[in-house]
């Protein structure tokens, strides 16, 4: 018995209402058939899972029958073998080379990098020069991010003005459109979504290879991760290929979160205000550092409810390498199965008022985070994200140091738009203004 879905057009599919708008797609999956709906996306299968134990079988129990499904395999175009895109034993490798660059242990250390481009960013910002004047935030952690994790792993200053970021949006729109599309357009045409890939590839391959030597100029032993993988013996490739894939996940879901967690601040004010307070109380005014953290109860519980409301990875897809069964019902050889955090984290068999902006469902072991599988910021199993604990610091840090300068407004009739690409973003940025306070 295969799992319920809609019948879908003949041709088609379902693609042409997952084009139209994804997260509705997803959500309406789950409503209309449960916990497994299956569905064609033109001639592939696809299933969303959002059953908890279905998907801790997908992600941990039997994760080696699953490999990256679609969109991230049409990521490999341009992130190559990296640590997001391999598989086997080449990505077992890439993960035993790379996990110490993010160990623990190391965080202290990165907190006056995080504080020092942060400070930065807000002597740019001027604020209360030019009242009423609005900012991107979106565009603005993204640039800020960018920074953090090029100094962070790479021991230097890409100092990117937007050319970096326009390249990875192309990307990034290329990825989906392939993953969307009945048939992708070859490779060796010169159409005019080829051509836009293949100028955002020169420029994002140009700075890579610029960070990459310039490290090995400068000769000294750096203990930063890129000397780690140099000293691996990695070919010229290999190594422009995790750059790379780290430079993209290193900033895109940190600079995502905290984007989101503005928006939501702002538009509730009363919770921006407790910022305001526990900030100023455990802070006095002081740059925060990582044994603040700790005392930074609240702002870590709006963190949280932020990433349930618009986790950056709102989808993580996989593909079955053999035959298996999840939930009772049967997934073919090949076929796609999607597992949706935005889902999960509004599906309302495990989350009291879903859609609510409610950080006090973060205070210690509440029911409804007590069942695994529920709520996955950072993915699961095996492949949860690795810098995890490194994306955490940098958002509280951040998070606290604007709040001690400013407090960010919508701008008024300012429509906020989620844009799902391979993470969440805001399709017209996200205009606020910076208010002294």
């Amino acid at each position: 018995m295969i799992a319920p879905g809609p019948r879908g057009h003949a041709l088609f599919g379902e693609l042409l209402p997952i084009r139209r708008d994804r997260l509705e797609f997803v959500l309406r999956m789950r409503r209309e058939f449960g916990d497994f709906a299956r569905f064609r996306m033109g001639f592939r299968v696809a299933h969303l899972v959002s059953h908890p134990d279905a998907v801790g079988h997908v992600l941990q129990d039997n994760h080696r029958n699953y490999h990256k499904g679609i969109g991230l395999t049409q990521a490999k175009r341009w992130l190559g073998e990296g640590l997001v895109t391999s598989e086997g034993e080449a990505w077992a490798r890439q993960r035993r080379l790379i996990q110490p660059a993010f160990q623990r242990q190391r965080l202290a250390g990165f907190s006056p990098v995080v504080t020092a481009a942060t400070a930065a960013m807000l002597d740019r910002w001027r604020i209360g020069d030019e009242p009423g004047r609005s900012l991107d935030v979106a565009a603005q952690m993204m640039r800020l991010t960018l920074e953090i994790i090029t100094r962070v792993m790479f021991s230097d200053s890409i100092q990117d003005s937007g050319e970096i970021g326009a390249a990875f949006t192309t990307t990034l729109y290329d990825a989906m459109d392939r993953m969307t599309a009945l048939a992708a357009v070859p490779d060796w045409l010169p159409s005019p979504g080829n051509l836009r890939f293949r100028r955002a590839l020169r420029t994002l391959h140009a700075r890579v290879d610029a960070i990459i030597l310039r490290h090995q100029d400068r000769g000294a032993a750096h203990h930063d991760l890129l000397s780690m993988l140099a000293a691996e013996g990695l070919e010229d490739r290999e190594l422009r290929d995790q750059v790379l894939t780290l430079l993209l996940v290193g900033h895109e879901t940190t600079a995502s979160a905290l984007a989101w967690t503005f928006y939501l601040l702002a538009s509730h004010p009363w919770a921006w205000a407790r910022l305001k307070e526990e900030v100023d109380r455990v802070l006095g005014g002081r740059v925060p550092a990582h044994g603040d953290l700790p005392e930074l109860v609240w702002t870590r519980k709006v963190l949280d409810e932020s990433l349930r409301l618009y986790p950056p990875v709102w989808l993580i897809p996989r593909r079955a390498i053999a035959a298996d069964e999840v939930g009772g019902y049967p997934i073919p050889a090949g076929s796609e199965v999607l597992i949706s955090p935005y889902v999960l984290h509004r599906h309302p068999d495990y989350w009291q008022r879903p859609d609510e902006f409610d950080p006090e469902r973060f205070s210690a072991e509440p029911a409804e985070k007590q069942r695994r599988y529920t709520y996955l910021p950072f993915g699961a199993g095996p492949r949860a994200c690795v810098g995890s604990a490194l994306a955490t610091l940098e958002a509280l840090l951040i998070l606290a140091m604007v709040a001690q300068r400013c407090r960010l407004e919508l701008v008024p009739g300012f429509a906020v738009v989620p844009e799902p690409l391979l993470t969440l973003r805001f399709r017209h940025g996200l205009a606020m203004t910076p208010v002294r306070i």
